[in-house]
C-alpha cells in the first residue's frame, strides 16, 4: 500500500533561495491590521496591528509557499521626493485618526501605540526564517518594485503582498 503511494508521489527538483520570492509591504499590512484588529493582550493593551500583522504572513506565506520571504518597511524620510514632486501626496494622512472605535483619546496616543507595535512587529521578525529591509529616503513600494524587477530579470519570481 505504501509502495503504491510513492511510487505515484510526484519528485520535484529542490528550490534554490530565489526561486520563488515573496515581498511584503511591511507598513501597510501593519497599519491595516492595527486599524482593523481590535485584539487585545490579557493586560488590555491593543496588540492589533502585531496579531494581525503575523496572521497575514502567515497566511500569505501559505498561499504561495515561497523559498524566500522579504518584508519590506518604508525608509525615514521616504515620501519626501514624492512630496516634492506633488505637494499633496499623503497630506490627508497627517490628521486623520488610524482607528475609529474610540480606543485612543489622541491622535498622539495612537501615534505611540502604533509605533510600539511596529518595534516589536520587528523584533518577532528577527525571530523567523524573513529577511527585513529597509533604506532610508525610499518608500516600500519603490523597493519593492525594484526587487521584482531584479527577479524577472533573473528569470525567478516573485509576489508582492500588500492590501490597497
Amino acid at each position: 500500500m505504501y509502495d503504491d503511494i510513492l511510487k505515484n508521489l510526484k519528485q520535484t527538483p529542490p528550490r534554490a533561495l530565489n526561486d520563488h520570492i515573496l515581498i511584503v509591504d511591511a507598513m501597510n499590512t501593519l497599519i491595516r491590521s492595527f486599524s482593523l484588529l481590535k485584539a487585545m493582550n490579557p493586560s488590555g493593551a491593543h496588540v492589533g496591528g502585531l496579531v494581525g500583522f503575523l496572521r497575514s504572513l502567515g497566511y500569505v506565506t501559505r498561499i504561495f509557499d515561497p523559498t524566500r520571504v522579504i518584508i519590506v518597511w518604508d525608509g525615514k524620510g521616504g515620501s519626501g521626493n514624492r512630496k516634492n514632486i506633488d505637494p499633496n501626496y499623503k497630506a490627508q494622512r497627517a490628521t486623520s485618526r488610524i482607528t475609529h472605535w474610540g480606543l485612543y483619546d489622541t491622535k498622539e496616543e495612537e501615534t505611540e501605540a502604533l509605533i510600539g507595535q511596529l518595534y516589536r512587529t520587528q523584533d518577532y521578525l528577527e525571530c523567523l526564517p524573513v529577511q527585513q529591509m529597509v533604506m532610508e529616503k525610499l518608500e516600500a513600494d519603490d523597493i519593492m518594485a525594484y526587487l521584482a524587477k531584479r527577479a524577472s530579470n533573473a528569470g525567478k519570481k516573485s509576489y508582492y503582498s500588500f492590501f490597497r
